[in-house]
């Protein structure tokens, strides 16, 4: 097949329903897995999502995004009984090819750590390797790669926009509509159903599956194989992101201490460092976890308040919603259009909205905020960011504000705010 359709990461991007072609590309292959020959189909192609069915207007399908998949089938196994597991990587805004083509699919790229050291000069002319994947889950599963709308060659249908899905609930019901497609469409209703996901996957594939859940099996087309239909079978999460707060950056620096002792045992063990000295692995852990407990969290103490913590991620936020949303907007001009005409104007409100529950503490300063926003955009979120940055510099400690005047610390927050222009 030949999709003539141009697809889009933009925020604002979307495609005309007629333009979306639901028939896939599909080839036959082989493997050999642990010594068995192994008969598959791949096929890729798009399926679109579509809002769960109102049970008052059951004929009524309302289709929201094309989303673009690739699924590996075992050609020797009734489906009825085969697993089927969905892959989604992590951001959120990323497709799933890092699981794809590194990690579980038939095929996988060469890119173990000497693998990348050893081509990585040829790497813009020729690219790595394409290998048969020895640890590839085919031989357990049938295997189905998800990218969400705005990622790889997913887009939203109009009138929906990729952003529209970008919100945490909006995500995990559009991921969950295109379970409820891909089980309907292949007649998978009967087959044990299984989510993977990491990072970002930690907070998505639960909300998902509570909703699959939630819905029990009214989500499903009837089988007409006449059996019960398998809602879900487990989760499975690989190195998820539990809680946002935990990582390590400017902003949110309490996960901090947990990175130390790993990326000093990583740098060891690839002879970046030789802190160990004599000292055997177990010892230098012990040697690290100590320096973490008695000197790096007493000395992060003094440095760091959480009004402090607070304030930088709110001030982080906003600038990174700002360069985002001025990116789209161009000018104020163009923003306040925006949120003034009568056919974007609740899209306007509905980013309000959820921006001040985003950013804003109390629900006094979200109405404000809000209503600042749909008035005028572009001059309400930069008012914003102004004011988030004089409350960070509020909240700096008596050590931030001695160490800042010190030849280090005026180096130091120089280079923050060129890496912060540069990306806002």
């Amino acid at each position: 097949m030949r999709d003539k359709n141009v697809y889009s990461a933009a925020a604002d991007a979307s495609l005309p329903l007629a333009t979306v072609d639901e028939t896939p590309a599909v080839k036959n292959h082989r493997i050999m897995i642990n010594g068995k020959l192994v008969r598959y189909t791949a096929a890729a192609g798009h399926l679109i999502a579509y809002a769960r069915k109102d049970t008052e207007h059951p004929a009524v399908n309302v289709a929201q995004a094309s989303i673009f998949y690739i699924a590996y089938t075992r050609e020797d196994l009734p489906r009825e009984n085969r697993p089927v597991t969905f892959f989604w990587n992590g951001g959120p805004g990323y497709s799933s090819a890092w699981l794809h083509l590194g990690s579980w699919a038939p095929k996988r790229l060469k890119i173990t750590a000497s693998d990348v050291v050893k081509d990585l000069s040829k790497s813009e002319t020729k690219g790595f390797s394409w290998v048969d994947n020895a640890e590839t889950l085919l031989d357990k599963t049938d295997l189905v790669f998800v990218d969400p709308p705005g990622t790889g060659l997913s887009q939203a249908i109009a009138p929906y926009r990729n952003s529209d899905f970008w919100g945490m609930e909006a995500d995990a019901q559009i991921n969950r509509d295109f379970v409820v497609r891909f089980v309907n469409r292949y007649l998978r209703q009967s087959s044990p159903k299984y989510l993977y996901g990491e990072s970002y996957d930690g907070i998505r594939l639960p909300i998902v599956a509570n909703l699959l859940v939630a819905a029990e099996r009214s989500n499903f087309d009837p089988d007409n194989t006449g059996r019960k239909p398998v809602t879900l079978s487990e989760l499975v999460l690989g190195s998820p992101i539990l809680d946002l707060g935990t990582n390590c950056s400017q902003t949110v620096d309490i996960g901090c201490a947990g990175y130390l002792p790993s990326y000093a045992m990583a740098a060891d063990y690839h002879g970046l460092s030789t802190r160990r000295g004599t000292a055997s692995p177990l010892e230098y852990i012990e040697t690290l976890r100590a320096f973490v407990t008695e000197k790096y969290n007493p000395a992060r103490k003094i440095w760091y308040t959480p009004m402090l913590t607070r304030a930088k991620a709110a001030y982080a936020e906003a600038s990174r919603q700002y360069g985002k949303l001025t990116g789209i907007w161009q000018n104020p001009a163009s923003a306040r259009e925006w949120a003034l005409n009568v056919d974007t104007k609740q899209n306007a409100s509905s980013k309000a909205t959820e921006l001040a529950n985003l950013l804003v503490a109390t629900p006094a300063e979200r109405a404000r905020f809000v209503e600042a926003f749909t008035a005028d955009p572009f001059d309400a979120l930069k008012q914003f960011v102004a004011n988030a940055k004089q409350e960070v510099e509020r909240a700096l400690t008596p050590a931030w504000r001695d160490y800042a005047q010190t030849p280090a610390g005026l180096k130091l927050l120089q280079g923050y705010d060129e890496h912060h222009r540069a990306r806002y």
